[in-house]
């Protein structure tokens, strides 16, 4: 066939694409091993030109390329019956217009589309995938499809618009296998994971992620595999923003393994979370409503909350690490960390820490059992006490302008010095 394609763009029909519209088509698919078509496709791209930035670093300067190109889906279901594997050439865009439909056919746990770098020093480059959507399937942990996207050692990646459902494994994958193949500049957005056997979205060893305005719900289908809607490992540096994340069927909502510099902002997470953050770390979360929030962090961790309501918070921390809690309210909260500080925070429920430092700054607790060297609690409206809790402090306890309201066996131990100042 003659391809008639201008611009770097090569158009695809599926073999139900309506004939109008295949009449534009450079490559017509016809329903079984729909791969092989667009592998060829993809094969008439541009494959030469190279640009290299001055004062870049080498990865970036080894690999900005002008080849490559898109190929453009036409409404229609594309069926695939084996895995496509695409290695080159650099910034491919595989784009699809509304109705475009990728289904992993595979029934033995074989992937559906995979970008695959691990032949390049600096992994391939810029690949992105818009506005598609991709269906697998199962019956059992035996039959099914795998992942719906895989995009291994792939730099400076883009996925955007596109729906991942009833995957038979994760619904989008993101890997590397070092920090310089395939690890920089992840973007996702305005995505929807839904439905898939194992998780929804899968991130593994990169770094720099926005994951942005996407929805992730009834994942984790699976009892056997270990799923989650969002689940992200060995990660440095991300950005979550704008996401729903619900009704996880096995798993949790959102869960961060060993990674670090994590930001998430303006989410909703219908049920729980889960954060795990290396040393010498900090994770933020702000304007974020959160079931049930479990925090853990090294040594010299830093978690930084602001208007976030979880239900339950457990957060356990090692040595010189801080933990700060401004605005929002939480029910029963647990907190072990070396530096623990509230601020015009509500504990609707029973509040107890560990910790070497415990500060209160115009907020409404309910005190339960406070283990600390120091206490300093002030400008609060109201400060009950769980039946039974006490406070043991070994070096100072300081309270200033308070509304103390004292159930009648709390005991507060100090073996130094002592102040309530101002205390009705």
């Amino acid at each position: 066939m003659s391809i008639t394609h201008t611009n770097g763009i090569v158009t695809i029909a599926a073999s139900n694409t309506p004939a109008t519209q295949k009449r534009i088509a450079d490559y017509e698919c016809d329903g079984t091993n729909d791969e092989v078509t667009i592998a060829a496709a993809i094969a008439a791209l541009r494959t030469s030109g190279t640009v290299t930035l001055t004062g870049a670093s080498q990865a970036e300067g080894a690999n900005y390329t002008s080849q490559g190109g898109t190929v453009r889906f036409l409404s229609g279901d594309y069926n695939l019956d084996a895995t496509l594997t695409i290695t080159a050439p650099h910034h491919v865009r595989l784009e699809g217009e509304a109705g475009a439909i990728i289904h992993a056919k595979m029934t033995d746990t074989t992937n559906g589309i995979v970008f695959d770098g691990t032949g390049y020093t600096y992994g391939l480059n810029r690949c992105e995938v818009l506005n598609l959507t991709f269906v697998g399937n199962y019956t059992s942990d035996e039959v099914r499809s795998g992942d719906l996207l895989v995009m291994d050692d792939c730099q400076y990646n883009m996925v955007r618009g596109c729906h991942f459902v009833k995957s038979g494994h994760d619904g989008l994958v993101l890997s590397s296998s070092s920090d310089n193949k395939g690890a920089e500049d992840k973007n996702v957005t305005n995505c929807q994971f839904l439905g898939c056997y194992r998780h929804g979205f899968y991130a593994d060893g990169i770094h720099d992620l926005v994951f942005a305005n996407n929805q992730s719900e009834e994942n984790a289908q699976s009892a056997t595999l270990g799923g989650h809607n969002i689940y992200m490992v060995d990660v440095i540096g991300a950005v979550i923003t704008g996401s729903c994340s619900e009704d996880c069927a096995n798993g949790d909502d959102l869960h961060i393994d060993t990674s670090s510099w994590i930001k998430i902002a303006n989410c909703e997470f219908e049920n729980d979370v889960d954060i795990d953050i290396r040393a010498n770390a900090f994770c933020r979360i702000a304007n974020t409503l959160i079931s049930t929030l479990t925090l853990v962090g090294g040594n010299s961790t830093a978690f930084d909350l602001a208007n976030v309501s979880p239900g339950t918070l457990a957060v356990t921390q090692g040595t010189t690490s801080q933990f700060r809690m401004v605005g929002g309210r939480s029910g029963t909260t647990s907190i072990t960390a070396s530096y623990v500080f509230f601020a015009s925070h509500l504990v609707t429920s029973d509040l107890s820490t560990t910790c070497t430092q415990f500060n209160i700054v115009r907020g409404k607790m309910v005190m339960g059992a406070i283990t600390s060297d120091n206490v300093t609690i002030a400008g609060c409206s109201k400060l009950s006490a769980a039946v039974g809790g006490k406070a043991t402090i070994s070096e100072s306890f300081s309270m200033t302008g308070c509304h103390w309201y004292l159930a009648e066996d709390y005991e507060i131990e100090c073996s130094a010095n002592y102040a309530m100042i101002n205390i009705d």
